[in-house]
Parts: C-alpha cells; sequence; structure tokens
C-alpha cells in the first residue's frame, strides 16, 4: 500500500538561517521487513572503491571506481565481463574520476574532477572529445537526449548546482547550492547523486546533512522535494559540526540519501539510509523506496552495513549493495 502518514515538519538548519522541510516515517521499523542479503563473489579483481554503480543495459552494471581510477562493466551477479584502466594522462588521462554515464550503446562520458573537464569515449574505450567545463564536475547523467552535469559545489561564484550541455557550453538549470559560510562544509552539503530519465527530466538528491532533493523536468521547471526519513534520526538531520569532524561526530551527521538507484519501470528512488537503530555496534542502513514525488512506499532493513546500491529492470525484487568492507550482497528490494 502506497499511502502512508507522515510526519512533516520543518528544522533551523546549522551554520544558516534557513528551514529544512522534514518528513519523517513513523514506526519506521514496524513498517521495514528485515532481510537477510545473500553474499555474491562481487568482481575480481575488487574494486578500490565504489563510487557508483549503475545500469548499463536491463542486465549490466557500470562500475565506477574512483580511487581507483578504472571503469568497469559488470553482470547482473556482479561479475567483471570488462572494463578499462585509465591513466593520469595520455589518451586515457583522468586527473581525478568523479563519475560517469552512459548513453545509449555508442557513447560513455567521463567526469575528470581534477581538471574540471568532459571525455568522452566510445565503448572501444577511443578517445572521441574533450570538453573544458570551467568546474569541476561531481555526477553525470543522461536524460532524454541532453547530458546532465552536477557541479562539486564549493565555490560560491558558481551560478547553480545542476547544469546541462548545450554544445560546447555547461548551462546553469536554476538548482541552487546549498549554502555555508566555510568552504569544505559546502562541498559536503552538496554532495549529491543524479538521475535522469528519458523523457528529459532528472532527480537531484543530497546525501547529507539535509534531506534535500530537486526534480528538475525537461522544459528546465525546477521544483524542491523532501527525502522521507526514518523518525529516529530526525536529531541529525541538519546537524553540520565543525570540519574536519571528529570520529565521535560522524555518526549523528545525517545521511538521508547514502547511495541512491532509479527503477525505470516507475521512476520510483530507491536510497541507502540509516535506519535510526543500532545493529552490532553500528548504525543499521535501510533500503528505502519512495515514488516519483519522494512519497514513501516500502522499506527493508539490512543485515550488512551497505555504502553502495546497484538495481537492474531485469531483476526488480533485488538490489545490489555493496558494504563497508566491499563485500558484495544480493538483497530483496521493497
Amino acid at each position: 500500500m502506497r499511502l502512508l502518514s507522515l510526519t512533516i515538519g520543518f528544522l533551523l538548519v546549522a551554520g544558516c538561517d534557513e528551514e529544512e522541510p522534514v518528513v519523517l516515517i513513523p514506526d519506521f521499523a514496524s513498517r521495514s521487513r528485515a532481510v537477510e542479503c545473500e553474499p555474491l563473489p562481487g568482481p575480481d579483481p575488487a574494486p578500490v572503491e565504489v563510487t557508483r554503480l549503475q545500469p548499463m543495459t536491463d542486465s549490466t552494471f557500470l562500475l565506477v571506481d574512483g580511487a581507483g581510477r578504472e571503469l568497469v562493466i559488470l553482470d547482473r551477479g556482479g561479475r567483471r565481463i570488462g572494463g578499462v584502466q585509465l591513466s593520469r594522462d595520455g589518451p586515457l588521462g583522468v586527473a581525478m574520476l568523479t563519475d560517469a554515464a552512459f548513453s545509449s550503446d555508442t557513447l560513455l562520458v567521463v567526469a575528470d574532477g581534477g581538471r574540471q573537464r568532459l571525455r568522452g569515449f566510445d565503448l572501444e574505450w577511443r578517445d572521441l572529445w574533450t570538453l573544458e567545463l570551467g568546474f569541476p564536475p561531481q555526477r553525470l547523467a543522461f536524460a532524454g537526449g541532453r547530458l546532465l552535469i552536477a557541479a562539486a559545489g564549493m565555490d560560491t561564484r558558481l551560478p547553480g548546482l545542476l547544469y546541462a550541455m548545450r554544445g560546447p557550453i555547461a548551462e546553469p538549470l536554476g538548482v541552487p547550492l546549498a549554502s555555508h559560510p566555510d568552504g569544505l562544509a559546502r562541498l559536503f552539503l552538496n554532495d549529491v547523486m543524479l538521475h535522469g530519465y528519458p523523457d528529459g527530466s532528472a532527480l537531484l538528491a543530497h546525501r547529507f546533512v539535509r534531506p534535500r532533493a530537486w526534480r528538475v523536468d525537461a522544459a528546465n521547471v525546477v521544483s524542491r522535494l523532501t527525502v522521507p526519513l526514518p523518525a529516529a534520526v530526525r536529531d541529525g538531520v541538519g546537524y553540520l559540526p565543525p570540519i574536519p569532524f571528529r570520529e565521535e561526530e560522524i555518526a549523528r551527521i545525517a545521511a538521508p540519501v547514502i547511495a541512491s538507484a532509479s527503477d525505470p519501470r516507475t521512476r520510483d528512488l530507491l536510497y541507502l539510509t540509516r535506519s535510526g537503530r543500532q545493529r552490532e555496534g553500528r548504525s543499521e542502513k535501510a533500503l528505502v523506496r519512495a515514488d516519483r514525488d519522494l512519497r514513501y512506499v516500502g522499506s527493508r532493513l539490512l543485515d550488512v552495513n551497505a555504502v553502495a546500491l546497484g538495481y537492474l529492470p531485469a531483476d526488480p525484487a533485488t538490489a545490489i549493495v555493496v558494504d563497508y568492507e566491499n563485500d558484495w550482497f544480493r538483497c530483496e528490494a521493497p
């Protein structure tokens, strides 16, 4: 049943004179089914860091390994079936791999945050083009026929957080940067997930501190949305201690969207978040489904410390998650 009672409120965000809407899911644990995730062998060799895990086809994933500077193609069980090792310089040169996006069966676009540019490759990993952006790209997504870029949001001179490429020009789409007087805090607050859809629209969700999201339609009309969160995590929402964070403060920081995936059938959003409970000395993780308007649909309590998420149309009942130790699992999806 998709219609459930939620609690809607507002809070004052630390470091800002700004109220943030909050949508809380009461009785989250009792509404969520506890599931046992099935271990998977995962790719061999293992990636250094799962920066993003996104569908490439109905039955394959594209894994972005930012720390290892590698792009890996995986089958539906997480096994390595192809990919490329990028270098720092040369034809496959990327200084800092932050994301990649796949279009049809012809084009792979790579975000180089270190050199503030995009690289285009064909599926034989041949260099097609380079576009200089003038800002560091954080996330990429194709939405219909256009390429969208979320900027790494530290610089207050940026005219926004989300851009669409029009030829060689990155045009801002009217999604504002989250503000804060400290530059590193701005970078943290503007860490996002980005999903594009065939009709040209997109959804952007902030990962930390604030349960904030934005929908941009094909005509570039921007709507602000709120990510539903378990009621037990309310006290952490809006809390941002001084940077650098002390270890004892990290667990207090809200993580509304640790990682996310989009269901292409329904445009529902699946996202990893904290349930608000402790499990074996750590924060219990939950997998939540919300509809295209970010209304709560259902959730699962996971028995693994998940930090990355992948979802395929060919397997609508399951999701692939990667835990903090880089172990891979198949989990029941809500």
